[in-house]
């Protein structure tokens, strides 16, 4: 954004008419409308921008990541990793409780027959 931001002010200030040639004033002009229309659209990018870079400080600073200086390519590497860890426990957990419940069910079925046999 800043180089973008640094080619925009420097073509801003070229002449937008006045050159003699009715295309080459036409086109200047068109060029500097659109330079304008840029430039506002630039400032809300970079606005933007800002706001999300205080976002992700928030973010690392929840984590405890604040005060390691990590990049948010490093923090979101470690969180996909953490995720991943997660997703793979989680699955081994409910595999687990499944079974659980699958050999409750099925004691619970021998039971009762053991006891309509009787």
């Amino acid at each position: 954004l800043e180089a973008v931001t640094a080619k925009v002010k420097g073509l801003e200030g070229r002449p937008a008419g006045g050159a003699g040639d009715e295309a080459l004033a036409a086109f200047l002009e068109q060029m500097h409308e659109f330079l304008a229309t840029s430039r506002d659209a630039l400032q809300q990018q970079s606005d933007a921008c800002e706001e999300l870079v205080a976002q992700f400080r928030q973010l690392a600073s929840y984590f405890g990541e604040a005060s390691s200086g990590a990049t948010n390519t490093e923090f979101f590497g470690m969180w996909a990793h953490f995720a991943q860890k997660f997703c793979d426990l989680w699955r081994v957990e409910q595999k687990r409780i499944a079974k659980e419940r699958f050999a409750s069910v099925r004691d619970l079925k021998s039971k009762r027959r053991r006891e309509l046999v009787k």
